[in-house]
């Protein structure tokens, strides 16, 4: 599901439809490195899987262990299916206290524990502003993810717990599951060693689950460009701007990559 600004999530087939009439419904191009579909578990909620991709000192990032998806609020049966099947220990909502007081609660999976980790709401935009060219809205506010203190929080507390959980199963969405989930993924598999044009691939995979150029790197650009002028490196932003301590960032190479 993709948020309009601050109105009410859409499901894919209403997303499509709005994009035709915006004249955005451009086919999306599959290029070898786009075209994951054993990432996908379940491309209506934009549900998938981030192992598998190559990371640090030849190692690949386990599978079965760490899922990216859209809000749990409004699952399908079939979906909340799919996502039992799944048995994630852990479920962290990063949608914002108002988008879950607007939507909802997860529909959680039996036995997964909530964690939740808002990230703010950016200002709301026309849904054809979001989605034509590369907008300052959506650029400011990946560039928000850098330099605001609630945000590194959010996004420090998933590092933090997904260490702590070792590979019993883990699970992080926001509202469409393609910007705050994105740059959190975009985090951890940098983090793991995962090369630059592999986290862009993988950050693209949201344009196959809505038929639509939705993110784009540009705004992976404007975050890691943040990063660099705020922090300096990346190592700093993840130590000092997100609190992961590095005994943690170990235990997360050596339990989410494999040979």
């Amino acid at each position: 599901m993709i948020e309009n600004g601050g109105g009410p999530l859409l499901n894919r087939r209403t997303a499509l439809r709005l994009f035709a009439a915006a004249g955005l419904a451009t086919a999306v191009a599959r290029t070898p490195a786009q075209a994951a579909p054993e990432s996908f578990l379940d491309i209506s909620l934009n549900l998938r899987d981030i192992g598998g991709y190559s990371g640090a000192d030849g190692r690949r990032i386990v599978t079965g262990s760490v899922y990216r998806s859209a809000a749990l609020s409004q699952v399908t049966d079939q979906q909340f299916a799919v996502l039992t099947e799944l048995r994630p220990h852990s479920v962290a909502d990063l949608r914002s206290t108002q988008s879950r007081a607007i939507h909802g609660p997860d529909r959680l999976p039996p036995g997964a524990v909530p964690i939740l980790a808002p990230v703010g709401d950016p200002d709301p935009a026309p849904l054809k502003n979001k989605l034509a060219q590369p907008d300052s809205d959506t650029l400011a506010e990946f560039r928000s993810y850098v330099t605001s203190a609630s945000n590194r929080a959010a996004f420090g507390r998933v590092l933090n717990t997904l260490s702590a959980s070792g590979r019993s199963g883990y699970l992080y969405h926001c509202n469409s599951g393609t910007y705050v989930t994105g740059w959190t993924t975009a985090i951890l598999m940098t983090l793991l060693g995962v090369a630059r044009s592999a986290v862009d691939s993988e950050f693209q995979l949201s344009n196959e689950a809505y038929g639509a150029i939705v993110a784009r790197t540009e705004y992976l650009d404007a975050a890691f460009d943040q990063i660099r002028v705020t922090y300096q490196s990346f190592d700093n932003y993840i130590a000092d701007g997100l609190g992961v301590p590095g005994p943690a960032v170990a235990r997360l190479r050596d339990v989410l990559l494999v040979r």
